[in-house]
């Protein structure tokens, strides 16, 4: 009897100073800036969780997670706090639920606080796919100096993981507090991010659950059902974790998501043990994860499938003598021209291939499914490769929910070219920014699977040529430039969709003083070539002239306006997406009755490690000057220790870029 109950009690689905709220005070209405951050645009006050097992009577316990949340809004730019985005799992035996319990906005009118609920107008949710739904919150009357306090409640079936919790955030944090109270069968692997470190108080506390039961029983002739009780004595283990005056991350340029640095816990069921029985381990490795993904109907069957594009294959491959590569190009060509991709993510399908084949519109593993299954009926060695978008923070240990996307990857030798055909602008081994994301995972027809390194190894090119004369204030003259892989693309997809006089009058709109004409576009559409920019133009902003002499930046708008690493300290990596080549090469006809007096010194400097390098020659002969420069990222990816070095060495590019030549009359 005991054993049955437990098996009710505890069922496993794969797939978990005064800090109250309403004590709102004038002080806090009136308050301008952070005490000890005096930019901060918002401020959480307090963020409280816990998250408990509660018993449904007569049935089963379910995972609660309660969070109550108190912010201070100083400046219009922090107003976005004011609204919530909730996920819960929808996609299993059963579903989660959020219930906001309360959501109230204070403001300080005439000397007196004013309280705003919010209303059904302010809540609302959002299907992610079919496994996903987010529930979201709009508080009402926000402003600057707005208070705002909410409370919801997450109520989940599934034990396997618990909710992820931030003690940091992109601004100050005064208290922040996580509370688990676990029964004693389950082991929960504890997993940390971040270099915050954390208070932590553990103690043990006894409870009884009771649970009612009838049966039914005859005496003679009569038969009626007699109640009894059972109770079942646990043993919770508590834990608090907390943190005070937590200062804001600062997001530099060139980071990845900044949720993957901000100190957090991750909480992983690793087993359990229930009395009278063995201990059920589920903490899974990498492989297993694979493994499970499969052989989820959704994946693994989906890529089986292959007669729904019969007739289209025939077409584009039978009976003709194709290499490997004109396999992959004609069939990669035709999946991302047969499809529109719905911008809907996820490693699984959502209504099938062989609707979204029919219907020409589906999610990334529609679109990527299809192309692996005719890679594959063509003899290639395509596979999917799961992974993590950039706009998700990567997981902390093994699970299928670290994964949102899939790609396509070809095996072909000791390499694997990467294919994504959710957008038409893309060419083989070309992956768009949202998917540049460190690493993913090959998963391989029997279920074996492999790492794999997202980063693109090939340097996106931006080559610069100009060609100009200086006449007194202006500078005239021609410039050509050439855009290659991941450079080349990210244009496109900026400019594809609007026309050529759009994208001219955008540029001069934001350069004073600079106009162009005769322009000419190259492979604007061409993913697979470079594209070439070729146009003439008119600078009248570019020479200052003190004395009768001139003076100019020689790269002119190319140079960069700014050192991007301005923090004395980072603790997270610098994160380019690509490696990078930027060259120029610039001649100038300088004007009639001027020399040059000085002109930038030479530099070729060299990051360690050889991550980054940088050269800048110049040399005048004649009427002319002539400049030279390369500027070389050399890794996607660079470890935050090398953040001082990296610093100095773009402050060493700033100051060249922006040194100028100076003329005077002869």
């Amino acid at each position: 009897m005991k054993k049955l109950i437990l098996a009710l009690l505890f069922p496993i689905l794969s797939l978990a100073q005064d800090y109250e709220l309403g004590k709102v005070t004038i002080q806090e209405l009136s308050q301008k800036q952070h005490p000890t951050d005096t930019s901060a645009v918002a401020a959480i006050l307090f963020n409280k969780g816990k998250t408990y097992f509660d018993f449904v009577e007569n049935s089963h316990f379910v995972l609660v997670t309660e969070v109550e949340v108190k912010i201070k809004i100083y400046k219009k730019e922090g107003l976005n706090w004011a609204n919530k985005e909730i996920a819960y799992y929808v996609g299993g035996e059963a579903d989660e639920n959020v219930i906001v319990n309360k959501a109230i906005t204070y403001n300080l009118v005439n000397g007196k606080i004013e309280k705003t609920k919010l209303n059904s107008d302010g809540e609302f949710k959002e299907n992610v796919n079919k496994f996903w739904v987010s529930k979201k919150i709009t508080m009402p009357n926000v402003k600057e100096g707005s208070i705002i306090e909410y409370k919801y409640t997450i109520k989940s079936p599934y034990f396997s993981n618990l909710q992820d919790w931030k003690f940091q955030q992109t601004i100050p944090v005064d208290y922040s507090v996580y509370e688990t109270i676990i029964p004693e069968y389950y082991n929960y692997n504890f997993y940390n991010r971040g270099s915050l470190v954390l208070n932590t108080k553990k103690e043990t506390k006894n409870r009884t659950v009771e649970i009612s039961n009838k049966e039914l029983v005859r005496k003679g002739r009569v038969t009626s059902y007699e109640k009894s009780v059972d109770r079942i004595s646990l043993i919770e283990n508590v834990t608090i974790i907390d943190a005070k005056n937590v200062p804001a991350l600062i997001e530099e340029d060139y980071a990845n998501n900044i949720e993957n640095y901000l100190s957090s816990i991750q909480y992983q069921l690793a087993s359990t043990h229930y009395p009278n029985e063995l201990v059920k381990v589920f903490s899974k490795t990498w492989e297993d994860v694979a493994k499970n993904i499969n052989e989820n109907n959704s994946f693994g069957e989906e890529l089986k499938k292959d007669n729904y594009f019969e007739n289209d294959y025939a077409t584009l491959v039978n009976g003709k003598d194709l290499t490997n590569e004109d396999k992959i190009n004609k069939i990669y060509d035709f999946v991302k021209n047969h499809y529109k991709w719905n911008e809907m993510t996820g490693i699984y399908t959502d209504v099938g291939v062989n609707k979204a084949y029919k219907d020409k519109v589906g999610n990334v593993a529609e679109i990527n499914f299809t192309l692996i299954a005719m890679l594959r009926k063509a003899g290639l060695n395509a596979n999917p490769i799961v992974l993590t978008t950039r706009s998700q923070a990567i997981n902390l240990f093994p699970t299928t929910t670290a994964f949102n996307y899939v790609i396509c990857g070809v095996e072909i030798g000791d390499k694997v070219m990467f294919l994504d055909a959710t957008d038409k602008l893309l060419k083989p081994d070309v992956l768009p920014t949202r998917a540049l994301n460190y690493i993913g995972r090959l998963v391989r027809q029997n279920s074996t699977s492999l790492e794999i390194d997202l980063s693109p190894k090939l340097h996106a090119k931006s080559s610069v040529m100009i060609f100009a004369s200086i006449d007194n204030q202006t500078i005239k003259g021609n410039i050509k430039e050439t855009l290659t892989e991941n450079r080349a693309y990210n244009f496109r997809t900026k400019n594809s969709s609007i026309s050529e006089d759009t994208y001219l009058e955008n540029i001069e709109k934001n350069m004073t003083g600079f106009e162009i004409t005769e322009y000419k576009i190259e492979n604007k559409t061409n993913e697979k070539e470079p594209l070439k920019e070729d146009y003439y133009f008119t600078a009248t902003n570019e020479i200052e002239v003190i004395n009768d002499k001139l003076f100019f930046k020689p790269l002119m708008f190319f140079a960069i306006d700014e050192n991007p690493f301005k923090q004395d300290k980072r603790d997270y990596p610098i994160d380019f997406k690509y490696p990078m080549h930027d060259s120029y090469t610039i001649t100038y006809n300088l004007p009639q009755g001027y020399v040059v007096e000085s002109m930038p010194e030479k530099i070729n400097i060299t990051t360690e490690d050889n991550l980054a390098s940088f050269s800048f020659l110049t040399g005048n002969m004649g009427n002319k000057v002539q400049i030279v420069s390369n500027f070389y990222i050399n890794s996607a990816l660079i470890s935050s220790e090398y953040y001082d070095s990296l610093k100095g060495f773009f402050n060493h590019v700033y100051l060249k870029m922006n040194e100028k030549i100076v003329l005077k009359k002869q």
